[in-house]
């Protein structure tokens, strides 16, 4: 399709100049027909998810993306999964969801994810997940919370507090 053609153009690029690139890419087979279910009141839902996902990630690294400038196919070299929990109360969906992700690729890929920083997490879970990915990226900016009039902004040090603190 056009769109695989984007993406394998965007990696092709990349790799040109010798760096790996990693496209965002919109799970476009997967298609949420009922808006109205929460994950915590119909757990068969959340499957559902979680198995499209797995099989998406699957087919990305089995057929990888052709690109229409030389014909050649291009294959992920990493998987970023860009979500997180942002409660506890989230942690063991998502482990799940992380754990079925890691599953369908199948060292065939490294598998990085979002993570806020360490505050919200507890050990046991970052324990448990660290088991299934090969990095994290920490999303301190999404939850530092909002910036008061007094500080205007963070401080550089005040980041690198909440890295320390996070990988600690």
């Amino acid at each position: 399709t056009e769109y695989n053609s984007q993406v394998a153009k965007i990696m092709k690029i990349g790799r040109d100049y010798g760096v790996d690139v990693i496209p965002w890419i919109n799970y476009p087979d997967i298609s949420l027909s009922r808006n109205d279910v929460s994950y915590n009141s119909d757990i068969n839902y959340g499957d559902y998810v979680i198995t499209k996902l797995s099989e998406y990630v699957d087919t990305m690294l089995s057929d990888g993306f052709t690109c229409d400038v030389n014909n050649k196919v291009y294959y992920p070299r990493e998987i970023h999964f860009d979500g997180e929990p942002m409660s506890k109360k989230n942690q063991e969906y998502y482990l799940g969801v992380v754990k079925k992700i890691s599953e369908s690729i199948n060292n065939r890929a490294n598998l990085s994810i979002s993570s806020p920083h360490g505050t919200m997490f507890d050990t046991t879970y970052l324990k448990n997940i660290a088991n299934y990915v090969n990095s994290f990226n920490v999303m301190i900016y999404d939850t530092m919370g909002p910036v008061t009039k007094a500080e205007k902004s963070y401080s550089k040090s005040s980041y690198i507090n909440i890295v320390k603190m996070t990988a600690n």
